[in-house]
């Protein structure tokens, strides 16, 4: 009769471990997939950069504070570098990504 006992306890005492560790994991999941809301002072930018497969990335990007730390981004387009008409594409692709970037202020950093 000790022995049932005891192995009733050993069990209880093992679901109960594994119910806490999954009400933990459960809250570090939530804990990690909740999302954060950039600063009131965030703002879009229109951006360009060169990526290792020789294109050219423009892109909008949403950075706030003095070291301008980045929130989001997305790309408008990708231009290869050897492209006849890089310049044209560039320079349009950039008034692209300002006009986005203007839309998105408007809209409160959505």
């Amino acid at each position: 009769m000790g022995r049932i006992l005891l192995e009733v306890g050993v069990l209880a005492a093992v679901v109960v471990g594994l119910l806490s560790m999954a009400r933990r994991l459960d809250a570090l999941r939530r804990g990690y997939t909740r999302e954060l809301s950039p600063p009131a002072d965030a703002t879009w930018t229109a951006v360009h950069r060169g990526t290792a497969d020789e294109h050219t990335e423009v892109m909008v990007v949403l950075r706030s504070g003095p070291d301008g730390q980045v929130w989001d981004r997305r790309s408008c387009a990708i231009i290869t570098n050897t492209d006849p008409a890089y310049d044209k594409l560039l320079y349009n692709a950039m008034e692209d990504a300002r006009q986005r970037a203007t839309l998105l202020n408007s809209l409160g950093g959505d």
